[in-house]
């Protein structure tokens, strides 16, 4: 089915070995995250009219209620799913019941469909057998959703390169939100500045790499991508060219959800969205580990190796350790291997000291990266230098760098990431919802000699990092010669110098100590200041 578009969408139940009586029925769940169509029973004229029928003419239905919790449901408390009722009858062995998502019959238009492209979008049932009695799950039925048509260009292109290296960018062709264009692009420009430098000819697929690029001169260079009559156009990440790069700066997302948890959409979805349409460096798909069997594990296990290219993209095994925030809060655990790891869940390792306890006793501290985040706050009060480098100060929940600087206020030797915590399979580049994922997923950058899974991870155990909220600015700095993550010797004369390449003109720069500014630089004209 195409995104945002009005469908019609049928499920059928056959009953099984046992008869459903009066007072029983079908239970119609809506998963708390897709912006589908909220259906309804009172007018068939209307947009998502949702309709039941069935094989045996002596069934009547009526329209109900049920409690209904979880991902199904209001997920943190209790809503109402609309339940058709049996008022009249029983459904016998053998017979069928169809559920209409959309019905057309009385004029509605249909049943609009979620804006975001999908594997696997959930429209859940749920049977009771009679007026009392648990609700049993149906298997969900795994429906398909489309991008819709080209409205719009992105570009994504390495933020360092060397005089003289070769390199690519990747040219993506989306809807109007953000999905893969379901009819590809038209033929495009690709410019330098103003110039054209290469042309690529219209395309069924969304997705094109131009390849083969190479520029001798060091310095900043920044293209453009649009289509030949200008409508519509796209940007770039700026690019670094230096003649003998010393360090890359590669960005990745180390947290993001599938259907694995309460999120949509499958774990190769994931792998798949991460490599391919967000161009990302590094991920991690960090699942709940309250959700998260052994063979799910096995599975993202599993991937690690699968999508995993040296060199060009790297995965790591993790997962979330989900716990409230008054027994430490919300972490995510990557590990540098994924050969013969086990995660320390919240179930058996329930406070902030044992999750360490547990990963000391079960792995090197060099092997293993721990970073809170501020939903569901991590404890800042604690902290192990030696698992937990790293603190996430921004999501789709939000910006949270007051939840960094209270690391910071505590004495914690601590660098900054961001990331998504995108719950649809969509990590490292997803347009907002408008609920509590009410903003864009940030980036990480590790800033790091080579892209590979050991250079990476140590570069992050190092601190060598920085957040953003999705753009890949270039940011390097130093106090007294010392790199970002490093620790300087004393000094009683201190020099920060750096540099900072936008994707756009910068509104403001500013410096801190100890929680307080001390050197600010506004309105910036230039993309580029050092």
């Amino acid at each position: 089915f195409e995104a945002r578009a009005f469908t019609t969408i049928r499920q059928t139940y056959t009953v099984g070995s046992r008869s459903i009586s009066r007072g029983g029925g079908i239970v119609v769940a809506r998963h708390f995250m897709p912006n589908y169509g909220h259906w309804q029973t009172g007018d068939p004229d209307a947009d998502n009219y949702i309709s039941i029928t069935s094989s045996n003419s002596r069934v009547r239905f009526t329209t109900d209620q049920a409690p209904m919790a979880g991902m199904h449901g209001a997920f943190r408390g209790i809503g109402e799913a609309l339940m058709f009722r049996i008022s009249r009858g029983t459904l016998q062995p053998g017979d069928q019941v169809t559920i209409t998502y959309g019905d057309t019959s009385g004029g509605s238009r249909g049943f609009l469909m979620a804006d975001f492209s999908s594997d696997r979008m959930p429209l859940p049932l749920y049977l009771r057998f009679a007026e009392e009695g648990p609700l049993m799950s149906l298997p969900i039925v795994p429906i398909q959703v489309t991008g819709t048509r080209f409205a719009g260009l992105h570009g994504f292109a390495p933020s360092v390169v060397a005089a003289g290296e070769p390199f690519e960018i990747s040219v993506r062709a989306e809807d109007r939100y953000r999905n893969r264009a379901l009819d590809g692009h038209p033929a495009l420009q690709l410019r330098l500045d103003d110039a054209v430098i290469r042309r690529l000819p219209a395309s069924a697929e969304a997705i094109s790499i131009v390849d083969g690029l190479s520029f001798d001169e060091p310095g900043v260079y920044r293209f453009s991508i649009a289509t030949e009559d200008d409508q519509i156009t796209g940007r770039v990440n700026p690019i670094l060219i230096e003649a003998e790069p010393t360090r890359r700066i590669f960005w990745g997302d180390t947290h993001g959800h599938s259907g694995f948890a309460e999120g949509i959409g499958t774990p190769d979805r994931f792998m798949r969205w991460a490599k391919e349409d967000a161009r990302l460096d590094y991920v991690t798909h960090s699942e709940h580990d309250i959700w998260l069997d052994d063979h799910e594990w096995q599975i993202l296990r599993d991937n690690v190796s699968r999508y995993t290219e040296e060199g060009r993209f790297i995965a790591y095994l993790g997962y979330e350790w989900s716990i409230r925030n008054f027994q430490g809060g919300h972490h995510n655990v990557l590990f540098r291997t994924a050969e013969r790891r086990k995660s320390i869940p919240a179930q058996f390792y329930p406070t902030l000291s044992k999750l360490y306890q547990g990963l000391r006793a079960e792995n090197s501290t060099a092997d293993v990266l721990v970073i809170p985040h501020a939903h569901q706050a991590g404890d800042y009060r604690q902290n192990d230098p030696e698992l937990e480098p790293l603190i996430e100060i921004l999501s789709q929940h939000g910006t949270f760098e007051w939840f960094g600087r209270r690391y910071l206020d505590h004495g914690h030797q601590v660098g900054f990431t961001a990331a998504s915590d995108n719950h649809l399979s969509q990590p490292g580049y997803s347009a907002p919802l408008g609920t509590s994922l009410a903003q864009r997923g940030g980036l990480g950058a590790v800033l790091a000699e080579e892209l590979n899974t050991d250079t990476l991870f140590s570069a992050m155990k190092s601190r060598r990092t920085y957040a953003t909220t999705g753009e890949r600015m270039i940011l390097d700095v130093a106090l007294n010669e010392a790199s970002m993550g490093s620790r300087a010797a004393f000094a009683e004369a201190r020099s920060i110098a750096g540099r900072v390449i936008g994707t756009a003109p910068s509104d403001q720069i500013s410096v801190m100590k100890n929680d307080v500014v001390f050197w600010q630089q506004e309105y910036l004209q230039s993309e580029d200041y050092a």
